[in-house]
């Protein structure tokens, strides 16, 4: 090799590089590149569209509430009241009689007649239905054992009396009741015998007990409901 040559050599060792010109890399001290995971864009999607759902149901609640608010109350339905509707009175229209001993109501439709010896008779279109008379102690009738019909039994041996004596209240007085027949289909009287205080015997025709409607049986027993003793 000539000097020439030498020269020319060791100048391009000592020259610097250019700038401009390609540099060697390690490829060990150099960085990877990361490159974004692919997944990420379907999680930004998934995410968007919760919270479009959450919008879309927040709007409807909200229209719900003010839709609610501004509907008008329905007024309620009056519930009809039904007001028991009392009975009549049958006896409303009846009369009165009193005395200084006792009182009674009685049909206004029957006869009534008070008689000199105190007795009362009540009448109707079929004849006396009532008789009401003061007895004594004399004529007050009496009572025995009746072991046959196992109650008590008139202390005369009376064949007219039917079904048992029994033990009544009448005008907060003790008395007995018991039925007297006269014979025939329609002759069966209602007795009631007051047993303290004024002694009353009030007999009542009505009718036949086994074939009879049992109308004026009624009748008479309302007419004893009404009776007070005023002594």
């Amino acid at each position: 090799m000539t000097m020439d040559e030498q020269q020319v050599m060791s100048q391009e060792i000592n020259q610097p590089a250019s700038p401009n010109a390609p540099q060697s890399v390690d490829p060990a001290s150099q960085s990877p590149v990361e490159t974004p995971p692919q997944s990420r864009g379907k999680s930004n999607k998934l995410v968007l569209v919760v919270i479009i759902l959450l919008l879309l149901a927040g709007a409807t609640f909200g229209g719900y509430m003010i839709g609610k608010q501004s509907a008008p109350t329905p007024s309620p339905t009056p519930v009809a009241t039904v007001t028991p509707t009392a009975s009549p009175d049958p006896m409303a229209e009846w009369e009165t009689y009193s005395n200084d001993q006792y009182l009674f109501k009685y049909p206004n439709s029957y006869a009534f007649q008070e008689n000199p010896d105190k007795t009362i008779t009540i009448t109707h279109q079929s004849g006396i239905f009532l008789t009401i008379k003061e007895l004594s102690t004399n004529d007050y009738l009496q009572y025995k054992p009746c072991s046959e019909m196992a109650s008590l039994c008139l202390i005369e041996d009376n064949p007219f009396q039917i079904e048992l004596i029994k033990d009544v209240v009448v005008g907060e007085k003790r008395s007995k009741s018991f039925y007297l027949t006269s014979g025939g289909l329609d002759n069966d009287y209602h007795v009631i015998q007051t047993t303290e205080g004024i002694l009353l015997n009030i007999s009542a025709w009505i009718g036949s007990i086994q074939y009879g409607d049992g109308e004026y049986e009624n009748i008479f027993d309302q007419i004893l409901s009404t009776f007070q003793f005023t002594e």
